[in-house]
Parts: C-alpha cells; structure tokens; sequence
C-alpha cells in the first residue's frame, strides 16, 4: 500500500532532536468525510523502542481538523494520564474535567500554542494548525523538550514498515 501526502492537512513528526527509533505505526487515508463531518484519515508515527515499555517512547497523531483518530489518541493518552473525559469537560475538544496547561511547543522552529496534561508517568499534548490536529502521548518524556515538525515524505516509514 502507499500513501500519497494528503492536500488538504499536514503530517507531523518529532524533529531532528529525537535519535531513538523511528516507526510507522499505522495510517488511513480516503476513507473520505463521515456523515457528521468527522474524518477518518491519519498518520501515527511511533518513537522510542515498540517492546521496551519502560524506555521514553511518543506518539503523533496527525489527522484533518475533525480528525476522529487525533482526538482517539489524546483520549487514550488522557487515560493513561488518570484523567477521565465525557461530556461534561471543560468544553475543551478533549472532554477532559480537568483544563489543561497551556503552553508552547516548538513546530517548525517556531514556538506555538500547545495544551498539556501531565500525569504521573505520562504527558499529553494537543496541538491546533490551521489545516491539522496533532494528539501527541509521551510516556517519561516532557512534551516541552519535543519539537515538532512536518513530513514531507513517509516513503521511509512505509518501506521500513513493509520489510
């Protein structure tokens, strides 16, 4: 399978400052707008070793704005965490009781607005562009020392992923 750079939103990666392991975890692609304007198409990238749960390791999901597997990720990062969501948040897209810090992350090399929970062994971030959702979970690894950036060609991945 292949998977052509979506036109319409952005797939984002950690940045040149992550030196571990690198692996495609998964992707959908056309499976076109859901009937209530939520999509389906996805990149997650996987960081850190896949078997070792107690090395650093983070997940970024990009998705389309209204991107259900963005939002499916920040929710299992939230569990994680030890946080619980429904729909009686803090009208936050996430759900969460609880309002999350806002802060900055690097994308691009530019510093913009990110929100972030922390629990005890994980942190969770979410990051809004003007085309794109990023769901970032980071077990043992502060989100502020990521940094962000777009992939322009996942034909890497996929060929190390396909072996």
């Amino acid at each position: 399978m292949s998977f052509e750079m979506p036109p319409d939103w952005c797939v984002f990666g950690l940045d040149d400052s992550w030196t571990g392991e690198v692996r495609l975890q998964g992707y959908s692609q056309g499976g076109g707008d859901e009937p209530s304007g939520w999509r389906s198409d996805h990149v997650t990238i996987q960081y850190g070793r896949v078997h070792d749960h107690q090395a650093p390791s983070v997940h970024v999901v990009s998705a389309p704005r209204l991107g259900e597997s963005a939002l499916r990720m920040l929710h299992t990062g939230l569990s994680k965490a030890g946080f619980e969501f429904g729909m009686s948040g803090t009208g936050h897209v996430s759900g969460a009781p609880v309002a999350p810090d806002r802060t900055t992350v690097s994308l691009e090399g530019d510093l913009v607005a990110a929100d972030v929970w922390r629990g005890a062994k994980i942190e969770v971030a979410w990051v809004e562009t003007a085309d794109s959702w990023i769901a970032v979970a980071a077990p043992r690894v502060q989100v502020s020392s990521l940094g962000l950036t777009r992939i322009r060609d996942l034909g890497p991945l996929l060929a190390a992923r396909n072996r």
